[in-house]
């Protein structure tokens, strides 16, 4: 018997502990336990050894981004969900909650006046995003090289590298900041990611961006020019894909992408990416969450590109695992600035393939 899901609530509210209790209640996968505050959450931690921690942005005494911290200093590897009234009005904290080790947010049902359509409403969103975070993937992995059987039997001539498309989601953007900053500032493609997070915090993390990527980044905007050496990250809750009119590659953006039943945001990237590109397409897989960009990956490897993931001891979330136990990887990595330099290898190098039958 599957052990259950121990989820440890901490929001000052007495109504929403309420409601979050009811609404998980009704599913037997899952054991709730209350707190107050930051200082009672950290107490009952070692005690109730949660699987996962639902943290109210707006705690008393303690600020929801600094329990997060109080939280990862007692268990780094705790997967924390941010409660939230509204992503716009609390962007900025939001933002710095999940660059600390937030994992996701939900914003709590404030505006639902009648406590039955409130309860429905965690029941429709909180099971998916606390499974998703409180994945353990048994899928065989290894750390060496991988290849997906349709990629190695392809017969499509490699050709040099023209783009890079990144998947990410899970608000693990200190990971890519780090894959980024790695990159040089002379790059001879562009580079487009795809990604899971509201609108209200876009413009916040392409500043935060900004700051350490030595390319141009800014948030894609349908219609310009895909230029190389300029980085492009998808608007909030949007799907960004590939264009051409004449010969002339330019962003497209969509808000109605459900490939796989739900939002398929990086697997929209990446099969535009096929479809434009063919082999000279190289996928990174950073962390994330459900198994979007699954299905992209396999048509990249099918096509002849190349894919890279964070091993699932350094990732955090469903995503590079869900990946690898397809098959669905060519290298695993345990650092993001690694898998930054076999980017700009690759990029480097007109024939991948050719160069590694002479090493």
């Amino acid at each position: 018997m599957t052990s259950r899901i121990r989820v440890l609530v901490a929001d000052h509210s007495t109504v929403i502990r309420r409601l979050v209790a009811e609404a998980l209640h009704a599913d037997p996968e899952f054991e709730v336990y209350a707190a107050t505050d930051c200082q009672d959450a950290v107490a009952q931690i070692p005690h109730v050894r949660p699987d996962i921690v639902l943290l109210d942005l707006e705690l008393p005494t303690v600020e929801g981004i600094d329990a997060v911290h109080a939280i990862r200093s007692c268990d780094r590897s705790l997967p924390i969900l941010m409660l939230c009234r509204s992503a716009e009005a609390n962007g900025d904290r939001l933002f710095k909650a999940m660059t600390r080790g937030a994992g996701d947010y939900l914003t709590k049902a404030i505006r639902i006046g009648h406590v039955d359509a409130a309860v429905q409403y965690f029941q429709r969103h909180l099971p998916s995003k606390i499974r998703l975070l409180t994945q353990k993937n048994e899928s065989a992995i290894q750390l060496a090289v991988v290849r997906s059987d349709a990629a190695n039997e392809s017969h499509e001539a490699v050709k040099a590298v023209q783009i890079v498309v990144v998947g990410t989601s899970s608000g693990r953007w200190n990971e890519l900041a780090t894959f980024l900053s790695q990159l040089p500032d002379d790059l001879p493609v562009p580079v487009l990611v795809a990604h899971h997070m509201a609108p209200a915090l876009t413009q916040l993390i392409v500043q935060r961006l900004a700051t350490v990527c030595p390319l141009p980044i800014a948030e894609a905007v349908a219609g310009n020019p895909l230029e190389p050496g300029q980085v492009w990250l998808a608007p909030g809750e949007q799907s960004l894909t590939i264009a051409d009119v004449h010969g002339q590659k330019y962003l497209a953006t969509n808000l109605d992408q459900s490939l796989n039943g739900s939002r398929s945001l990086i697997d929209s990237l990446f099969r535009s990416a096929v479809r434009h590109y063919r082999s000279a397409v190289v996928g990174v897989v950073v962390t994330g969450s459900s198994d979007d960009g699954r299905n992209g990956s396999r048509l990249i490897l099918e096509a002849g590109g190349q894919i890279l993931v964070q091993d699932r001891v350094a990732a955090t979330g469903f995503l590079p695992d869900s990946i690898s136990g397809a098959g669905h990887a060519s290298q695993h990595f345990r650092s993001m600035e690694a898998i930054a330099h076999e980017t700009v290898r690759l990029i480097r190098v007109v024939d991948p393939r050719a160069e590694s039958a002479l090493a």
